[in-house]
């Protein structure tokens, strides 16, 4: 092979790679996993993490990579950390339920609180006033996303913060919402839909919508089951683990987990966790 040749095929492999790495899924076509409620689209919660956007642009791609790290991890520990409170409460909840057999009126209110954010609602007047089953089905929801996870959906679905959605809407994770006015139209929607892509108020607004999403919406029912049997097992939560319950965040399905479980693997997004 000759030098030309060689330029030629570094080139080639340069652009795959970019391709492959740092470029959003598209998504033109709404799907019921990306969907978010208006109310999930601002949040009391703050952060450094949130003060600057990274720069849209970078010429080192492991400085570009670097900095985008460096940017959400703040936010992503925000988040879980306020997902583990609320999840201590539970089992504190829990505990105090099975020592006493009852539990206070501000105990019964702060679980209504945390079944209310994270949609579960008691079924019966017999089931406030035995919890125990609820507070346990509550559990599989209120727990953490790893930061290995949301690093690479954001990075795969923002291309790195550089997408124009990143940008003029806060919103790293492609996720949608259905209400007009409620976010940024996309340039290649498909003529007859109405979704838009949700706006958020800042970036740690979104990361928080994301998680919650993830936790709640039935499009990833597999996701928290995965969750919820390494806990069993007392085993680590790793971001390629519940990718596999991410088939249904993408039109792609299979090939959509893949990729991302290729990101964590490539980018050793697991040091992160």
């Amino acid at each position: 092979m000759n030098q030309r040749q060689l330029v030629v095929t570094l080139v080639t492999l340069i652009f795959l790679v970019a391709v492959v790495y740092l470029s959003p899924d598209d998504g033109d076509q709404p799907t019921s996993g990306r969907q978010v409620s208006n109310t999930s689209m601002s949040s009391p919660i703050s952060g450094k993490g949130d003060q600057a956007k990274p720069a849209a642009e970078y010429v080192d791609v492991k400085l570009k990579k670097k900095r985008f790290f460096e940017y959400l991890l703040p936010m992503i520990t925000i988040t879980n950390a306020q997902v583990l409170q609320e999840r201590r409460k539970l089992l504190t909840l829990h505990k105090r339920h099975t020592d006493s057999a009852a539990l206070s009126l501000s105990d019964l209110s702060q679980l209504t609180v945390i079944s209310n954010k994270y949609k579960l609602t008691f079924d019966s007047q017999e089931e406030m006033t035995n919890p125990q089953t609820h507070i346990e089905n509550l559990l599989t929801k209120v727990d953490l996303i790893p930061a290995s996870l949301i690093l690479a959906q954001s990075a795969n679905e923002s291309a790195w913060g550089t997408s124009r959605f990143a940008m003029e809407a806060n919103n790293y994770f492609g996720m949608w919402c259905f209400t007009p006015g409620c976010g940024v139209k996309p340039a290649r929607r498909t003529p007859g839909l109405t979704h838009e892509v949700a706006k958020f108020d800042s970036v740690q607004a979104g990361v928080s919508s994301y998680v919650l999403n993830l936790n709640t919406n039935t499009a990833y029912t597999e996701l928290r089951q995965i969750r919820t049997n390494l806990r069993l097992a007392n085993a680590e939560i790793t971001g390629l683990a519940l990718a596999e319950g991410l088939e249904r965040y993408s039109e792609r399905g299979q090939a959509y987990v893949e990729e991302i479980q290729s990101m964590i693997r490539f980018n050793k997004l697991e040091a992160f966790n």
